[in-house]
Order: structure tokens, then C-alpha cells, then sequence
């Protein structure tokens, strides 16, 4: 056990810096007419402190990532109600009136893309569920709970040498 690992904890090294080069919107219709858009953003990159000398996969330091995702609703006219409010996940999971509701993609996001001084960063967000409450949110729309999973890929930058060797 890495001395940054603590009984499941994760208390991080260091912070490691990091630009943004992209974060567009996913746009979906839902089956009920309603729009949702939806993107994650990378937080903070905290370096997982392994052992002295020890890498992960492709030479790339072990790394744990602080994600956030954003989310808005347009609904009808006819669906929205005058008030609501934001609800905690627990109560809008209690409920939920019409689960897994079918939907299709209007605008592919594409890949969040962020830079290390050592690495690439491509992130991809995929809806995956979305379950219609009986709850409205801070703007009237009906709420919802939206499912989805990030797939990460990272991609080592070629060190100085490595680029000259190549070049050779």
C-alpha cells in the first residue's frame, strides 16, 4: 500500500496542473420532447503518489481525476411547472415515475481535451440512462436523473529524447 493510500482513502500527493483545449456540449432529445445537454469538466488531476520510480501504464505516473458533470433541461411549455427547486440524488431516486426513457443524440460533444506538461487528456462522456421524476427542477423543468460513464484516454507526450530518437 502506497503511503498515499490509507484503508480505501485516497490523500493526494500533489495537485498536477492542467489546460483545457475543449469542452463542448452533448445535446440529446429525450422520448417526452424535453432537451437535456450535458458535459463533464475536469476538476482537478491529483497525482496518486506510487512508490519512488513507479509508473503506470505507457510510462504515465498513476493519477486520480475530480470530475464534475454540468447538466441543463428544456422542457415544453406544457410540461414545466411555475416553481421547483434542486433536489438531493436520494429524493429524486425515491421518485422516479418513468425509468430508462428513450432518447437520441442531437449533438455529439466529442472528447473534453486537456494538457500536462507530460500528458494528453481526452475524456468522452456517454449517456447511458435517464429516469424522469416527479420532481421540478430550480426552473420549472421536470427533473431527471442522468446516467452516464467517462471514458479516459491518456496519452504520454515523447520527452525530449524520445523525440530526437525519433528523429534520427
Amino acid at each position: 500500500m502506497s503511503k498515499s493510500e490509507k484503508m480505501g482513502e485516497f490523500i493526494p500527493e500533489k495537485q498536477i496542473e492542467f489546460n483545457v483545449h475543449s469542452e463542448k456540449w452533448h445535446v440529446y432529445e429525450l422520448e417526452d420532447k424535453s432537451t437535456i445537454r450535458f458535459k463533464t469538466v475536469l476538476i482537478d488531476i491529483y497525482d496518486a503518489g506510487p512508490a519512488e520510480g513507479e509508473m503506470g501504464a505507457q510510462g504515465i505516473r498513476k493519477a486520480f481525476f475530480n470530475m464534475k458533470l454540468l447538466s441543463s433541461v428544456f422542457s415544453p411549455k406544457k410540461m414545466r411547472e411555475k416553481k421547483g427547486q434542486v433536489w438531493p440524488i436520494s429524493e429524486l431516486e425515491k421518485n422516479i415515475i418513468k425509468p430508462n426513457l428513450m432518447f437520441r443524440q442531437l449533438k455529439d460533444g466529442g472528447f473534453a481535451e486537456y494538457e500536462t506538461s507530460n500528458s494528453k487528456l481526452q475524456i468522452k462522456t456517454i449517456l447511458r440512462q435517464v429516469d424522469r421524476t416527479s420532481k421540478f427542477g430550480s426552473m420549472g423543468n421536470p427533473a431527471y436523473i442522468i446516467r452516464t460513464e467517462s471514458e479516459v484516454l491518456i496519452e504520454k507526450k515523447p520527452t525530449v529524447n524520445e523525440q530526437n530518437e525519433s528523429e534520427t
